[in-house]
């Protein structure tokens, strides 16, 4: 067993700046970028690793954290990019004998954050739509969740072997939700998913 508890402070982070310097001559100069974010990180991580028998392993992972962010001491904390507050891995893996070996893997996720437009205004100038926000990251993609699985047959020899295997991701094909990709108006929208299930075959060797 092994666990560990943390916590992260940041300061001093480059955003983007609306400031200008007004120089003696009337001149103006657009500062784009300061050093006004600052953020927060904290959770445990706990981890159970388990010989069940001469054939059968298998671990177990678990995390909670939280990541926090904001732009200027001006605005709210709000959840950063990387802020996924539960993530759950575990891996089991048995050996059929004659050199087979068969194994399994289940991850678990919590979605990450988005920004969801409530609507659009047209803009004359530019001929487009542009999107309105409440607030930044306002919203969660859905829970991530995919299991994946692998069937190996290993050949010894005297200093080296060779194992041929099948690994097969999202086994069950199960549809995650990566991103969103919205229309020009900002009034419908259509999911970016990842991968489908995904076969490969492959051939390793070492010695």
């Amino acid at each position: 067993f092994d666990g560990e508890v943390y916590g992260i402070r940041r300061t001093d982070l480059t955003q983007f700046s609306n400031k200008a310097t007004i120089y003696p001559d009337g001149s103006v100069q657009l500062q784009y970028w300061d050093n006004i974010g600052d953020g927060y990180t904290y959770g445990f991580e706990a981890m159970i690793k388990r010989e069940i028998s001469d054939r059968a392993y298998g671990w177990l992972s678990y995390s909670y954290s939280r990541t926090y962010q904001r732009f200027s001491p001006d605005n709210p904390y709000t959840p950063s990019t990387f802020d996924q507050p539960h993530v759950l891995n575990a891996v089991a893996s048995y050996k059929l004998g004659h050199g087979w070996e068969l194994g399994a893997r289940e991850r678990m996720t919590s979605g990450s954050p988005t920004t969801v437009p409530t609507g659009a205004t047209f803009d004359a100038d530019s001929g487009g739509y542009v999107r309105v926000v409440p607030s930044a990251r306002n919203a969660r993609d859905p829970f991530f969740e995919q299991t994946d699985v692998r069937i190996e047959h290993t050949w010894l020899y005297d200093t080296w072997s060779l194992g041929l295997y099948l690994d097969v991701q999202n086994i069950f094909n199960t549809t995650n939700v990566e991103a969103y990709q919205y229309d020009y108006r900002f009034r419908e929208r259509a999911a970016v998913t990842s991968l489908p299930i995904l076969p490969t075959l492959g051939v390793r060797g070492s010695w």
